[in-house]
C-alpha cells in the first residue's frame, strides 16, 4: 500500500497572496538546468499555468514604443534591365546525359568528330 500525503483544509481559505520575491524565486528555479516547471509548481502547491504566467510577467522585456504603421513613400519605378526581360538560356543534355555547358564528354576529348552533341 502506498502512502500519499493529503492536505486537509478545515477552514475557508482565501486566495494565497504571493510576494514578488517568492514569485521571483520560483521563476528563477524554472530556469535552472534540468529543472521541471511542473515539478517546481507541484512543490510550491500551485498550478503549472500559474507559474508559466509569472514567468511571462516577470521576464517581459519592455520594448520601445514602435508605431505599428510606418509611412511609405512610393517612387517612380526604374526600368527593368534587359537581362531580366529575356529568358535564361536552356541547356540541353547531350547524348551522354551531360549538360552542354559543362566539359565535353570523354569521347569528344578523344575524337572531336565523335562528340556527343554532334551527329
Amino acid at each position: 500500500m502506498t502512502k500519499n500525503q493529503i492536505e486537509v483544509i478545515t477552514s475557508v481559505e482565501r486566495r494565497r497572496r504571493w510576494f514578488r520575491e517568492e514569485k521571483e524565486r520560483l521563476v528563477a528555479a524554472t530556469f535552472e538546468p534540468g529543472a521541471s516547471v511542473s515539478e517546481i509548481a507541484r512543490l510550491a502547491g500551485i498550478h503549472v499555468s500559474q507559474l508559466f504566467r509569472w514567468r511571462k510577467e516577470l521576464c517581459q522585456i519592455s520594448a520601445p514604443s514602435v508605431p505599428r504603421l510606418v509611412p511609405v513613400e512610393v517612387v517612380e519605378a526604374l526600368p527593368v534591365p534587359a537581362s531580366l526581360t529575356e529568358p535564361p538560356p536552356v541547356s540541353r543534355p547531350d547524348r551522354c546525359g551531360r549538360s552542354a555547358s559543362r566539359q565535353p564528354c570523354q569521347r569528344a576529348r578523344d575524337d572531336p568528330r565523335r562528340a556527343c552533341g554532334s551527329s
